[in-house]
């Protein structure tokens, strides 16, 4: 925070002996950040050479070209001693036409949203494999290159590039590598299906249960291979008639021929997840805002949830009426309505929700502030009907809002 002024930082490593170690440098907000030199000294402070400031002295300094030139620009801009006059339109050129242009074209620029990501190195190294997981007991030096329990070993793939992730990720995305295709597909699969092709989402190895109906699952991985657009596949899948089947078979023989619904003659029953359970209590109460896009909202902090880390601020109990979706996710501080129902923990992926049927569900639906307030606003809504339309009326509304039917004698 030292606009237009150099300042000297210095960082000890003692520490920090015999480990790689790189600097990274970040500007902050809108501004910009200039690096003059970076240096490694064993005897303490040392401010280098500085300027040449003899560069001064060149009469030949008057062009755009030599003004350009690096050293002889930081020259010019840090010493603050020579009148711009003396370089007529070559200092206009080079310094005051290039700073306006730079400064319009910040102010036409969005203010930017900070996230956590990753860079990819310009130069990648090989490291040790550490002994027993000791850093402190390097082993033989292991290669950057594909992984061989799937299949690296056979292909001998070798990565030279930076850090070797970028080509990792190409190597295992590539148009003829089946299992990222399969694996994608089964899961979008049982996410819409309530069981994947493979039962085993997360395992369509050795380990892994095999899938009953390959064909299946291979047509599924090269649709998406060839469109490897997630919403088209699922889009397919909705429509298709395998997903509005019916979860019992019109027919016995069925049942008898396929036991385990392996070969899809039927729908699989499925549990709500957490999020659709509280998307469907806001849209019965007309409370559900259904905007797309936009911040997070934080999270409701109940009075349970505390500890380190708990955020600053609190959110609205029924999440400003939006979707699930936007509930802003703290590993350490969920939402208490949503971790009844199976909500994940966000520590790791998760192929296959887990499904429980515990009496801390039916607790949260009849205690919980969240389905209070709906219920309240759904009850309100309902008299509205009732005071225009009549009693009868307000029943058959509030019962096709719940059950998605008429009530029936």
């Amino acid at each position: 925070n030292s606009p237009e002024q150099w300042r000297h930082l210095q960082m000890d490593l003692t520490r920090y002996q015999g480990n790689n170690a790189h600097v990274e440098i970040h500007d902050e907000g809108r501004g910009w950040i200039a690096v003059d030199r970076v240096w490694l000294s064993a005897e303490g402070v040392q401010h280098g050479a500085g300027v040449d400031w003899s560069v001064l002295d060149d009469e030949s300094t008057d062009s755009a070209t030599l003004l350009a030139d690096p050293v002889r620009a930081e020259a010019l801009l840090a010493a603050g001693l020579v009148d711009p006059a003396r370089y007529g339109d070559a200092w206009n050129a080079a310094v005051v036409n290039t700073a306006q242009e730079l400064r319009r074209l910040d102010e036409s620029l969005p203010q930017p949203i900070r996230i956590i990501s990753a860079a990819e190195a310009p130069h990648g190294f090989d490291v040790p494999l550490s002994v027993r997981g000791d850093p402190h007991q390097p082993g033989d030096l292991v290669e950057r290159r594909a992984l061989e329990n799937l299949g690296g070993a056979d292909t001998l793939q070798r990565f030279r590039n930076g850090s070797g992730r970028r080509e990792l990720a190409r190597w295992i995305t590539a148009a003829d590598n089946p299992l990222f295709w399969r694996t994608q597909a089964n899961r979008l699969w049982a996410r819409v299906m309530g069981r994947g092709v493979a039962a085993t989402t997360d395992d369509l190895g050795a380990m892994g249960v095999p899938p009953e109906n390959r064909a299946l699952l291979d047509h599924l991985a090269v649709r998406l291979r060839d469109n490897p657009s997630r919403r088209a596949l699922l889009r397919d899948i909705v429509l298709s008639r395998s997903y509005q089947m019916a979860s019992a078979h019109p027919d016995p023989r069925a049942q008898q021929v396929d036991a385990t619904n392996g070969r899809w003659h039927r729908s699989h029953q499925k549990r709500l997840t957490a999020e659709s359970i509280r998307d469907a209590i806001l849209a019965v109460s007309g409370r559900l805002d259904r905007k797309i896009g936009g911040t997070s909202v934080p999270v409701h902090l109940t009075d349970f949830l505390t500890g380190r880390g708990r955020p600053g601020g609190n959110g609205p109990v029924d999440g400003a009426g939006r979707r699930s979706i936007y509930i802003k996710v703290c590993r350490n501080f969920l939402p208490a309505f949503l971790t009844a129902f199976d909500f994940p923990v966000p520590a790791t992926t998760v192929g296959d929700r887990s499904v429980s049927n515990v009496p801390a569900q039916a607790l949260a639906l009849m205690n919980d502030p969240f389905v209070h307030e709906q219920a309240r606003l759904w009850g309100e809504k309902g008299m509205k009907v009732a005071e225009g339309e009549g009693l009868v009326a307000a029943i058959e509304t509030m019962w096709q809002q719940a059950f998605g039917r008429l009530p029936s004698a």
